[in-house]
């Protein structure tokens, strides 16, 4: 098990691989079972990987990480 501390230096890389994932975002709908429609999943897995990002974001300029499980 790791502590979040370990992960603290790892978050500008995180966010450096953000945009991935919103690159991919039409695969990565198709290739779930969504119980919406495939908008509606769209945009709930956009809206969190925004979430995701804005917290590294803010942890990020105090020196801190973001543990993702």
């Amino acid at each position: 098990m790791h502590c979040a501390d370990e992960f603290v230096d790892e978050a500008p890389d995180f966010l450096g691989e953000c945009p991935l994932f919103r690159e991919n975002l039409e695969r990565i709908v198709a290739e779930t079972e969504p119980v919406r429609r495939v908008a509606e999943h769209w945009s709930a897995i956009e809206d969190r990987l925004t979430t995701i990002e804005e917290a590294a974001r803010r942890v990020g300029a105090r020196g801190g990480g973001v543990l993702i499980w």
